[in-house]
């Protein structure tokens, strides 16, 4: 495993999140991905697929993969220099093989390109017992004018949760 130490802080922030808030993305998503290394903008992750993330044919749900992606992607901004908290803009995903009840599904996230406004991934679903692409995704994002910082996330300050000071 390779973090960065910002990393690290920002997933101790996300941790911190997933545990106060019953949001769509820690309830569906950010609870069920266990996230290996993350550095300059990559991530690598992987889950393992269960019922509720399955369609009728008990094969991974296509929404749950878009959410994965989105979710994902969006982490692995946080960490770079260049990143932060964004917002996603757009999402082309290219669904190539299916992932079955049980399967380990491996996440690698990579940045094409990260500007002062915008940035692209690329993010990779791979099945780790066929070795076999699941999904490809192309992610743009756009990062808020001023830039966002965590204390500026939305949150329910009656939590008194302060994320700011873990990054």
């Amino acid at each position: 495993m390779s973090f960065s130490p910002r990393a690290l802080r920002v997933l101790k922030a996300i941790e911190e999140y997933t545990k106060k808030y019953k949001r769509f993305d820690t309830l569906n998503v950010l609870n069920k991905v266990k996230i290996t290394s993350a550095r300059d903008g990559s991530m690598s992750a992987s889950f393992t697929v269960t019922d509720d993330m399955c369609n009728m044919g008990k094969y991974l749900h296509g929404a749950f993969t878009a959410s994965v992606i989105d979710c994902c992607s969006a982490i692995s901004l946080i960490d770079h220099d260049k990143g932060g908290l964004a917002f996603t803009t757009d999402m082309n995903i290219l669904y190539i093989s299916s992932g079955n009840l049980g399967d380990i599904i491996k996440i690698e996230i990579k940045p094409i390109k990260i500007s002062k406004a915008r940035a692209v991934v690329e993010c990779v679903l791979t099945n780790d017992k066929r070795n076999s692409t699941i999904a490809k995704a192309v992610v743009g994002f756009i990062f808020p004018n001023p830039p966002m910082t965590f204390e500026e996330f939305p949150y329910d300050p009656a939590d008194n949760i302060k994320l700011a000071s873990l990054i």
